[in-house]
């Protein structure tokens, strides 16, 4: 068959395989019909649409009819008719494909209680038993608790702890052949590479490390690194194995602050709690996507007019309890580990004000400014009021001298340096020729 789609990359670096025909096909380019085969196209297409629309009102009348029968079938035999219309369409009777229904609960809880008493029960026998069963009268709330644990002994199946080594390295080694086989096909069909290292997560497990690869990826360690990938499988059993085996740090006040607290460059840091916050809002990614600026810091002192009025943001979530300052003047741990606790959770997090909330913030910042009390005083200079004037290098250094000639007259005189009368002498030799002389 000849082929109306343009080939793929990968189908034409390998032109013997056989290649997926599409149903839809590229149209010819422009300009390549004469006019008479345009005008032929034209009058094929309108016939087309005349037909389309024929059989498409026929398709209505004809659903019209059948839900007036279906309709008179179900007042006929007291059903519904999304029953009748299921029977007509050979469809399932199940309100969800693969879901806990009443029956299988009530199978699952019938085998639990045989399996208490210490019996063996044939299928034929359950399902004698669940037949009985259903006929019984079941109270919501009971039917929610089967349902329940059914739901349970499903997730525990899902994502239960094997029961042995063996029974572990056999499900692994299951999964990994599985990955082996999607990720051959994926580079048979598309022609994309991928490899995948599996390891042991403790050192006494006995799952035996692997890889799974396509299309000879093993080759890109040794090409690129100089080390085989053997090596890197054994590197990579190493390192999983001492995982979680090292003691946790434990948690201090500078810890936990340090992970609380914003600086001007903790947006950088993709481990920082306040880079998660930050990264929330709009679900932009980093601070300079939101604000343009490589230098923003929290500010708790003037959160209203740097933070809400410049950034038009706000941080919602945060415990009344606990008070809005620098995570350093908190005091306790407890209030710091529910800060950051809620930062990484995502419990405390920023979002954008609206338009009558930026509103109120310009107004709020209008009053306060007014009042005086938006802003808090700086404290003021011990020369406050004053006329200072710059100095000159050379003035500096003179007042520097004799600054330092003061500081040495009222210092006291050391109690190193040897002295005869109340006299020092700063040289050791003089102080001799002195004492040899002395009476």
């Amino acid at each position: 068959m000849a082929r109306f789609t343009l080939s793929t990359t990968h189908d034409s670096r390998h032109p013997t395989k056989q290649v997926q025909i599409l149903r839809s096909r590229v149209s010819r380019p422009k300009g390549s019909l004469t006019e008479a085969q345009l005008a032929t196209c034209l009058l094929q297409i309108a016939e087309c649409k005349a037909k389309c629309c024929r059989l498409e009102q026929d398709v209505d009348d004809f659903y019209m009819t059948c839900d007036e029968l279906i309709k008179t079938l179900a007042e006929k035999h007291c059903c519904k008719v999304e029953y009748i219309t299921g029977l007509l369409m050979n469809s399932s009777q199940f309100k969800a494909t693969r879901k806990i229904t009443l029956r299988n609960v009530v199978a699952h809880d019938i085998h639990l209680q045989a399996n208490e008493r210490d019996e063996k029960m044939t299928l034929e026998e359950i399902n004698a038993a669940v037949d009985c069963a259903m006929l019984q009268p079941r109270s919501k709330e009971e039917g929610s608790h089967l349902k329940k644990q059914l739901d349970k002994k499903h997730t525990l199946c899902r994502v239960g702890l094997c029961e042995n080594n063996l029974s572990a390295s056999a499900d692994a080694r299951s999964v990994v052949a599985r990955i082996q086989d999607e990720i051959m096909t994926l580079y048979e069909c598309t022609g994309t590479r991928c490899i995948a290292l599996f390891t042991r997560g403790h050192v006494d497990d006995g799952f035996i490390p692997t890889y799974a690869e396509s299309g000879g990826s093993m080759d890109f360690f040794i090409q690129a690194t100089k080390t085989s990938g053997i090596d890197f499988l054994r590197m990579y059993e190493q390192w999983s194995c001492i995982q979680d085996q090292a003691p946790q740090s434990l948690e201090t006040l500078n810890t936990i602050c340090h992970d609380v607290s914003p600086g001007p460059a903790a947006h950088r840091n993709p481990t920082s709690c306040v880079s998660f916050a930050w990264r929330d809002i709009t679900k932009q990614l980093y601070i300079e996507d939101i604000t343009k600026s490589k230098d923003l810091s929290m500010s708790y002192t003037n959160y209203l007019i740097k933070i809400q009025l410049q950034q038009e943001v706000k941080l919602v979530g945060r415990p009344d309890h606990i008070p809005f300052v620098n995570p350093s003047k908190l005091g306790t741990i407890d209030r710091m580990r529910t800060i950051r606790d809620g930062l990484r959770s995502g419990s405390i997090h920023w979002v954008r004000l609206k338009a009558h909330e930026l509103t109120e913030v310009k107004q709020e910042v209008e009053r306060g400014r007014k009042d005086g009390t938006l802003m808090s005083t700086r404290k003021k200079h011990a020369d406050a009021g004053k006329k200072r004037k710059n100095a000159t290098p050379e003035e500096s250094e003179d007042e520097d001298d004799e600054e330092q000639d003061e500081d040495s007259e009222e210092l006291p005189r050391s109690a190193g340096v040897p002295t005869i009368a109340g006299a020092p002498f700063a040289d050791f030799s003089e102080w001799l020729a002195k004492m040899a002389c002395a009476p």
